[in-house]
């Protein structure tokens, strides 16, 4: 967060390497994380003590991997911007945009009390805004962030809700204290709390039937793609859902909705990557597939599926990532990409294309890549699932067959074959475009060799988080084709062969999409914008019912909710008691009320405007003479000022106006008369009960023995003044501020000059 303060500054200041910078002091948080041996035990700072709100973080084996993942990557995505927007002047907006939501990220992935989650989940929402919407003066950009926000928005209200029914089931916040909590499982709060949750964590990580706004966030610049949508943001929900596991895993329902949405999604996104054209939306669909894959394993929630999970999540962030620049990287040289006319671009970008074929062979699973371990250890885990696993198994093949094809289009077509009419123009990028994909490919290719090596004890660590306690995680390159792994190195030849059939037949597969026009009528997209659509319309109804431009609309409604309001909480109070004694009534205060009532009647009834306006001046000096009898000499003053103001503005008002006419219907005036009479008898019922309830002691005596105790005055008028009564003067005094402002304006005011005078 404080270099997102800095970094408009630093580019100022240096505006050609700035990125470079914050790409170095990023890196330098990653190798403070990389040191730093991870602990299971909580880091606990005091948040707000006396509200009991602690914030915790959990620097255990996820949490390490993740914070590992965002500042590894976020670090080359620095540099990447620098290089792919070299130039643009919004360069310090987008680096501050950038470090604010990894700040917030980090405060997800590293949290272990689950509001403070919640906050930092919360800014990863707005910050993504900003950073998706970042061509604001595109309408297609301003959409797509705009449904992000409201789509993850409306899961982070249903995540608040569960986070509280969590917190009030399980008697704590802390996912530690969550996850030993006896009997939450069996707690009849269990039910809603996992559904809500699952609502806001399905949200954030694209699943269907909420993937829709993950492609279309694609409007967004690559760098933005490259790092929210491939190895962060889309994450945030995955994270959750394994650190909840141990607390909430290991039910039916559990395992149900995460295996049903997980299994659907990983379908859905897989299969619908290849019947994209942009290279970017092939991407976006890839990554909703690997969403789910991931959720689908955390349901199956084996310690094979763990394993799988987290090896997984380490190998997509390093091979997409690097798909991400490198099409971004094509883009930026041939301004294009479209899949259909991209080819032979390798002679011209010799490196990007090393690097390519790094990330799409590990994206593919194939030997000895990174993705080849943490496919196998998928389709072990599909194996081995407790329940439905030769659907699980038969969905992950689908799934692993049309990410082979999806790396074949993105990451191989573009660089083979005939030269395209544009690779004349085609350039290797600056180091900034070229160094993070190597970078990334090259670490799935010795991840890869190396076998985990030397992620392998954080993996286990970070798979032991997820499944509530240590296991061994063995990360071999060849397991051998004895048993279940004879059985998965079977299933990655039919990978193999099945997605190469896929890519071959890429083209037939776009062509039968574009012809199912009647699915998009049955999109989630469709219906988000029908609802989207439809709620402006309702709003625009409403505000034209409600907001219509009439002050006697605004003034009934009020006055009406008011009184509904008052009459409930009256109606609530058990020992509520109305007294008509009021003791004695003087003959000069039934004289002077009479004369408000006749003053008021005369007002309403007269056809003269100056007779209006004299009464209600009559009026107004009744209550005067009201408040000075009753000993209310501060209010007699104000009131008196107002009233004389009053009178006078409306004297200079109504000078200009045109006759009195009836506008209103008999019907509206006998409407108007009746709500006049329920206000006026509501504020004669608040009269009556307020003085019906009798002190113990006048109130003088408290406001003498409490003005030095409790107000630090000896002065008693003082003291009621400013502090037992400080919002009333200080609505006297904005009154006479209001009135002393008329009078200056009234003062200042000149004649028009007559022309020829």
């Amino acid at each position: 967060m404080v270099l997102a303060v800095i970094a408009p500054a630093l580019h100022r200041v240096a505006p050609e390497q700035a990125g470079r910078v914050l790409a170095l002091a990023v890196a330098a948080l990653f190798t403070l994380f990389a040191l730093t041996p991870h602990e299971a035990a909580p880091l606990v700072y005091a948040w707000a003590p006396s509200l009991d709100l602690h914030v915790s973080l959990l620097f255990d084996g996820l949490g390490k991997l993740m914070a590992l993942i965002v500042s590894g990557i976020g670090s080359l995505i620095l540099l990447y911007a620098n290089g792919y927007l070299h130039g643009d002047a919004r360069l310090p907006r987008l680096y501050a945009a950038l470090l604010a939501f990894m700040g917030a990220m980090l405060g997800v992935v590293l949290g272990g009390n689950l509001l403070f989650i919640f906050v930092c989940w919360e800014l990863t929402s707005v910050t993504s805004f900003i950073l998706i919407g970042f061509d604001h003066d595109r309408p297609a950009a301003r959409a797509a962030a705009l449904q992000a926000l409201l789509v993850t928005g409306a899961g982070g209200l249903c995540l608040l809700a569960g986070v509280i029914l969590l917190g009030v089931a399980g008697g704590s916040y802390e996912l530690v204290e969550l996850a030993a909590a006896p009997g939450l499982r069996e707690h009849g709060l269990y039910v809603p709390a996992l559904l809500l949750v699952l609502a806001g964590a399905f949200t954030k990580s694209a699943q269907v039937p909420f993937h829709f706004w993950l492609p279309g966030a694609m409007e967004a610049p690559t760098p933005i793609s490259a790092y929210l949508h491939s190895a962060t943001m889309v994450k945030a929900g995955v994270v959750l859902l394994a650190r909840l596991n141990p607390a909430l895993g290991g039910t039916e329902l559990w395992f149900g909705m995460l295996c049903g949405f997980g299994g659907a999604t990983m379908l859905v996104g897989n299969l619908g990557s290849l019947f994209q054209t942009d290279l970017k939306r092939v991407l976006a669909y890839s990554t909703v597939g690997m969403l789910g894959t991931l959720v689908l394993l955390i349901g199956i929630g084996t310690q094979a599926a763990l394993a799988a999970c987290v090896t997984m999540l380490l190998a997509h962030a390093l091979y997409k990532g690097a798909l991400f620049m490198v099409a971004g990287g094509v883009d930026h040289a041939v301004h294009t990409r479209d899949a259909t006319v991209l080819s032979g671009l390798g002679r011209a970008m010799p490196i990007t294309w090393a690097a390519a074929t790094l990330a799409a062979l590990s994206c593919m699973g194939v030997l000895p890549l990174l993705g080849f371990i943490a496919k196998e250890k998928s389709y072990v885990a599909a194996l081995g699932a407790p329940e439905l696993a030769p659907w699980i198994v038969a969905a992950s093949l689908a799934a692993n067959a049309a990410a082979f094809a999806m790396a074949a289009i993105v990451g191989v077509r573009p660089f083979l074959g005939r030269p395209m009419e544009q690779s004349e123009h085609a350039h290797e990028g600056s180091f900034d475009l070229w160094l993070g994909p190597l970078l990334l490919g090259v670490c799935s290719l010795g991840l890869g060799v190396a076998a985990g090596w030397p992620f392998a004890g954080l993996l286990e660590a970070a798979a032991g988080s997820v499944y509530g306690s240590e296991f061994e995680v063995a990360l071999k390159l060849w397991a051998g084709t004895e048993g279940v792994y004879g059985q998965a190195l079977l299933l990655s030849g039919a990978t193999v062969a099945i997605g190469a059939l896929l890519f071959a037949l890429r083209a037939p597969l776009r062509s039968l999409a574009g012809g199912l026009r009647f699915a998009a009528a049955l999109a989630p997209q469709r219906v988000y914008q029908l609802l989207y659509e439809g709620s402006l319309g309702a709003a625009a109804l409403l505000t034209r019912r409600v907001q219509n431009g009439l002050l006697n609309s605004y003034l009934r409604t009020v006055v009406l909710a008011l009184v509904g309001i008052s009459l409930w909480s009256l109606w609530r109070q058990p020992h509520l008691m109305v007294s008509f004694n009021v003791g004695e009534i003087r003959t000069y205060e039934i004289g002077i009320v009479a004369l408000i009532l006749v003053s008021c009647l005369v007002a309403v009834r007269s056809e003269s405007r100056m007779a209006a306006i004299v009464a209600l001046g009559v009026a107004g000096l009744g209550v005067t003479l009201l408040f000075a009898l009753f000993s209310g000499p501060d209010l007699a003053m104000t009131q008196i000022m107002v009233e004389t103001l009053t009178v006078l503005l409306f004297v200079l008002v109504f000078y200009h106006l045109p006759q009195y006419a009836r506008l209103s219907s008999s019907f509206e005036r006998v409407r108007d008369l009746l709500v006049s009479l329920i206000f006026g008898g509501l504020m004669t019922l608040l009269v009556l009960a307020s003085s019906t309830d009798i002190l113990d002691a006048p109130l003088s005596e408290f406001y003498a023995q409490n003005s030095l105790v409790k107000g630090h005055g000896r002065n008693v008028v003082n003291v009621i003044l400013v502090d037992f009564r400080a919002l009333d003067t200080l609505g006297e005094i904005t009154v006479l501020a209001a009135a002393a402002i008329g009078v200056v304006a009234m003062l200042r005011l000149k004649p028009a000059r007559k022309e020829g005078a």
